[in-house]
């Protein structure tokens, strides 16, 4: 039931915990209109355990940064998290039974436990193929990932609503950004610090997810320090990615530096293409619709042009503009912040 009385209200502060920094977000949503409250972004004390420093470290910035109370939502940690396309006996993702079945066949690929997970599942559109089978896509986490998570939070003195998953979060807030339902699939690629994300969607549900470790912003830094040279500083390799991007020379240093930027355009266009001929022979009543990159990489200049040239579409960055068009902070890396802040706000509205 729609609450008319809830005319505006203010979302938890989305924790992005990345593999190189703390992104934090809050919003103001009233009916469709998103207003960011406050954001943050700072480097974590360890790129490798979640720390108290960690935690510490959030609860200075929501102290000190503009955010509103202490409820928290953070993203549940992407090494754990499964998301897996299952098959199952009719009924569909609302049936007790099916469900029942889903958690045990996730428990069986990911090696889970009984009662050690928590897991949901939704319905996917009907296969080419047809057939009577409960075609559902579902998502399980393991308690032993979320709860030092948790833990570490709480005894920083802050309240934690929620895990929520990163991809099924980046798919709302694409679906949001384009306002409306048809029958096309949106495609968001999610360029971190150590992976790079693929995540189809059809309105709100995700059809298709696959990550890429160990291709990020972190592998185009080094690629780029080695095509530098020892003749080269190694900070021209963090000037490139923030502020030239592809449009360095063809000539010279800057012609090496500029090859590993088109390489990793090019690799970007050839997964999206390979991942939109899957979708394409699965679901064939459903064409392709828009294109976003998000996530820091999505910030190096000229890149969302050039993969989308590539790949034959067009592309845009999903940033915090997107949404609120007042809002200042236009870091893309800030997208899986909001959009966990609103997603779990938008499951309990």
């Amino acid at each position: 039931m729609i609450n008319f009385f809830r005319k505006s209200r203010l979302t938890a502060i989305g924790i992005d915990l990345g593999a190189r920094s703390l992104k934090l977000a809050q919003a103001r949503v009233s009916l469709d209109d998103v207003q960011l409250v406050a954001s943050a972004a700072v480097e974590r004390s360890s790129l490798t355990d979640w720390s108290a420093a960690d935690a510490a470290r959030l609860r200075e910035l929501i102290a000190r940064r503009g955010f509103r109370g202490n409820r928290v939502v953070l993203n549940a940690p992407a090494a754990a998290l499964r998301i897996e396309s299952l098959e199952l006996p009719p009924g569909g993702a609302a049936s007790p039974a099916v469900r029942k079945v889903a958690g045990v066949e996730l428990g069986r690929i990911a090696r889970f436990k009984p009662a050690s997970f928590q897991h949901d599942l939704w319905d996917l559109p009907a296969l080419a193929r047809g057939g009577t089978a409960s075609h559902v896509m579902a998502v399980a986490l393991p308690h032993a990932a979320a709860d030092p998570l948790v833990d570490r939070l709480l005894d920083a003195g802050l309240d934690v609503l929620s895990l929520f998953p990163m991809p099924l979060a980046l798919n709302a807030l694409a679906a949001r950004a384009l306002a409306s339902a048809d029958d096309t699939v949106h495609t968001l690629i999610d360029i971190g610090w150590t992976a790079t994300r693929f995540v189809i969607g059809h309105g709100p549900d995700v059809l298709y997810h696959r990550t890429l470790d160990d291709v990020g912003v972190a592998t185009l830094r080094e690629t780029l320090l080695a095509a530098a040279g020892d003749d080269l500083p190694a900070e021209l390799a963090d000037h490139v990615l923030q502020e030239v991007g592809l449009a360095l020379d063809n000539s010279g240093a800057a012609a090496r530096m500029r090859r590993p930027l088109q390489q990793a355009a090019e690799s970007i266009a050839h997964e999206l293409k390979l991942t939109h001929a899957y979708i394409g022979h699965r679901y064939q009543h459903l064409s392709l619709g828009q294109l976003f990159l998000t996530g820091g990489g999505a910030a190096i200049p000229g890149l969302v042009d050039a993969v989308g040239e590539l790949s034959g579409q067009s592309a845009i960055a999903l940033s915090p503009p997107a949404f609120d068009p007042a809002a200042t902070a236009a870091w893309p890396g800030l997208c899986g912040a909001l959009a966990g802040a609103l997603y779990v706000e938008e499951a309990w509205a």
